[in-house]
């Protein structure tokens, strides 16, 4: 049997919303200001281990560190937030050098600002034999090294990110094309058997068919769960006119099925295919 339609589905508002404009750097968010925190946390308490010398002075350090280093991290994300619209035109290489420049500048220009401070935090933050020259340039080292390693990891992770969306497109195509002539050719005989006699049976298998092969042959590869469910439905009703009595077909939905949620096109419908095949 073949329930009512799900009504209020628009096809592709699930794609849409997906696609929509996102920063260039990806540093416009939640996940990325925490990221960056939890960073600058590690590597102020790793620069404080380092040269730990006085145990009274571990914690006023590491605060003070950890301070500086915090605002490194909030006032790059904010300059490359402001710049990502601007260049959201340009290369992955441009980005990765203007997100470079911003972190040593904001370095440099907060360093400077420490040295200027002299009885509130060069002191605890430097030693005492540390010329405030040797104290900046030692932080742009510091800075340098980070932003390599940081920028590497970034570049190889984008790139796995690509590979991997790159193979399951390519596994979804295969998917599609195997599918399609599958059932076409019984699907086109079962219509035309159907045309003298019963013509109104025949105009539903039509529109059917013609929403599978439409959902198979569009370039965008999800759309809403209610899309899919209602495709499976249709697929239902072209068996149902090859198969008959024999295929009995009972759905069990649950009531708070996320039918807005965006979902691989064609996901369902090679398993309620094969469910009927075997």
């Amino acid at each position: 049997m073949s329930p009512a339609p799900f009504s209020g589905a628009t096809p592709g508002r699930g794609q849409k919303q997906m696609s929509e404009t996102r920063e260039s750097f990806g540093v416009c968010t939640a996940s990325s200001l925490l990221v960056a925190l939890m960073l600058a946390f590690l590597l102020s308490l790793l620069l404080t281990l380092a040269d730990f010398h006085d145990a009274g002075e571990f914690w006023p350090v590491l605060g003070l560190r950890s301070l500086f280093l915090v605002w490194v991290a909030l006032l790059s994300l904010f300059i490359l937030c402001r710049l990502g619209r601007l260049l959201a035109g340009t290369s992955v290489v441009a980005r990765h050098w203007v997100a470079f420049g911003t972190v040593q500048l904001v370095v440099l220009g907060l360093s400077l600002l420490v040295v200027n401070f002299n009885q509130f935090l060069v002191d605890p933050v430097r030693t005492a034999q540390e010329s405030p020259q040797l104290f900046v340039l030692r932080n742009l080292g510091v800075s340098l090294i980070v932003c390599m390693v940081l920028l590497r990891y970034v570049t190889l992770y984008e790139r796995w990110k690509v590979q991997v969306q790159s193979e399951a497109q390519a596994r979804l195509h295969s998917l599609q094309a195997r599918i399609r002539p599958h059932f076409l050719f019984n699907t086109l005989n079962t219509i035309a058997s159907l045309i003298p006699e019963q013509p109104e049976q025949a105009e539903q298998a039509t529109m059917d068919l013609a929403d599978l092969l439409r959902t198979g042959l569009k370039d965008e590869s999800s759309h809403l769960l209610a899309d899919e469910l209602e495709l499976v439905r249709g697929y239902l009703r072209i068996e149902s006119l090859r198969l008959g009595e024999r295929l009995q077909v009972e759905w069990l939905l649950d009531d708070d099925l996320p039918l807005d949620r965006p979902v691989p096109a064609l996901l369902l419908q090679p398993l309620v295919e094969n469910a009927v095949i075997h």
